[in-house]
């Protein structure tokens, strides 16, 4: 399950916002120390081999809201407050960049 948390502490987060913070998680060989993105198709080749692989935490990382994208083009970050403090700047410059182009309610 995946485990969201807002932008703001716990509370919800606000409808002009764009992004969450997220677990982010991947495939981990348990008896080589391969990794896979969850995103993709599963790791394994053979059904033999499904049971080295199984899904662990890997930090935390960033779901767009207006996409649904996860990631942010960089490796998750060690914390979640990491990732907060990153929507916060992308946020803020999101904001400024609007009121610079003169959108209203930005």
């Amino acid at each position: 399950m995946e485990k969201v948390l807002m932008a703001g502490a716990s509370a919800p987060v606000a409808a002009a916002e764009r992004y969450v913070v997220i677990e982010s998680e991947h495939w981990l060989n348990s008896r080589t120390g391969a990794t896979a993105s969850i995103y993709g198709a599963v790791p394994w080749t053979r059904d033999a081999d499904a049971g080295d692989w199984s899904v662990v935490p890997a930090g935390w990382t960033i779901r767009d809201l207006r996409t649904g994208t996860v990631g942010c083009g960089r490796r998750p970050f060690p914390t979640a407050e990491a990732a907060r403090d990153w929507i916060v700047q992308q946020n803020n410059r999101m904001r400024g960049a609007h009121t610079q182009a003169g959108v209203v309610g930005a």
